[in-house]
């Protein structure tokens, strides 16, 4: 009897470590953020720009930057201008966009863009990680730049390696959670900083035809470096 007791217990603690091991495995990761309080409105107009990529992921970059745009989207904390229109515009203007991590071109691309600020950052993992079994990993460091003065107001770096027992977790899925859980402490962080508004295209209000490289403002020309022509 004692032996069935042992028995029974000793899967009743299996269990137990398995359900904890699923979890630490689905949260397993590092974050940290700082925000200047009262520095932006939520009314203001964001432009998220391309991310650099330092990950051994040729898309790295692309991905984590369209994750948390559509993460910012969701939650609706800024004004957003369109991506397509964005892109069109710094391709129209051939700017070097494996250089926006640098914060002075990125804070000229936000004048050429005609937006209040623009969210920049760089990827440094973006893989699957071999050991025992393969598990996605994902760091990333995301900045956000106000235009009118190269204030960065906010900053966090959020890293998250995603649970490999039990069940397999993608890639693409433990980066769209790293980019949810940073987006949250980013809303948190402007969480007393006016209403939430609809976002809406930085280029909706100009005319047909027109683009916001016609017009920079007065106080910092918007001259923007391009790729040298061959």
């Amino acid at each position: 009897m004692k032996i069935k007791g042992w028995i029974k217990k000793g899967r009743s603690c299996l269990l137990l470590l398995l359900g904890t091991l699923l979890m630490v495995g689905c949260s397993m990761g590092t974050d940290r953020s700082f925000v200047l309080k009262d520095a932006l409105p939520r009314q203001m107009t964001v432009a998220v720009l391309p991310f650099e990529n330092l990950s051994n992921n040729p898309n790295g970059g692309l991905i984590v930057a369209q994750l948390l745009s559509t993460e910012l989207y969701h939650r609706q904390i800024f004004q957003q201008m369109e991506e397509t229109e964005m892109r069109r515009l710094l391709t129209q203007n051939k700017v070097d966009m494996d250089r926006l991590s640098d914060v002075s071109l990125a804070r000229k691309v936000g004048l050429m863009l005609g937006v209040d600020a623009v969210i920049l950052g760089s990827v440094s993992e973006l893989s699957y990680q071999h050991g025992l079994r393969e598990e996605p990993a994902v760091g990333f460091n995301v900045q956000l730049l106000r235009v009118a003065d190269s204030k960065v107001v906010w900053r966090g770096s959020q890293s998250l390696m995603g649970s490999g027992w039990l069940r397999r977790e993608s890639l693409i899925y433990t980066a769209q959670q790293a980019a949810s859980q940073l987006v949250a402490r980013m809303d948190h962080g402007y969480g007393a900083d006016g209403s939430k508004t609809a976002p809406t295209a930085a280029s909706a209000t100009q005319p047909s035809g027109t683009t916001a490289a016609l017009a920079p403002t007065a106080e910092a020309p918007a001259t923007v470096p391009a790729h040298s022509e061959p």
